[in-house]
């Protein structure tokens, strides 16, 4: 039988990060940027609570490069899609099958939820690979 979760709460901290050297990116050379830490209690049915963290740069032109946004404008770009994948993740409160937190079932519902995000930006970005990681480990915990 597959393993249900529930997502019960998502919050977000920020930290500044300034760089030894500069990092070249392209056309953007950055010396400080937002580092964004998540905290997800996640609940897995017949399993309990678990409670986990996950970090990731929020490096201004990494997804979106086209030149009419400034690097600033970018930031506040992943910030948002990182909003509207809270409120989507949030907005469920009874368990789903696991695979309803992946890419192509959480694009189904920012569609529903009439929710817009850039062009080459895409909410699964919020949900990087320290958080697959996570989920993975607590739904193959001990009961």
């Amino acid at each position: 039988m597959p393993l249900r979760l529930a997502v019960r709460d998502i919050a977000f901290f920020e930290r500044p990060v300034r760089f030894a050297r500069p990092f070249h990116f392209g056309a953007v050379v950055i010396i400080a940027t937002p580092q964004l830490f998540v905290r997800a209690e996640v609940e897995i049915e017949g399993k309990g609570k678990f409670v986990g963290a996950g970090a990731e740069l929020l490096v201004p032109k990494w997804f979106d490069k086209r030149p009419q946004f400034s690097p600033d404008d970018t930031v506040a770009e992943l910030r948002r899609s990182l909003l509207i994948a809270r409120d989507i993740y949030l907005g469920h409160s009874g368990f789903e099958r696991r695979s309803a937190c992946m890419p192509r079932a959480f694009r189904r519902r920012s569609r529903r939820a009439g929710q817009r995000t850039s062009r080459r930006l895409r909410p699964p970005m919020a949900r990087p690979r320290s958080t697959r990681r996570f989920l993975t480990r607590c739904c193959a915990a001990p009961a």
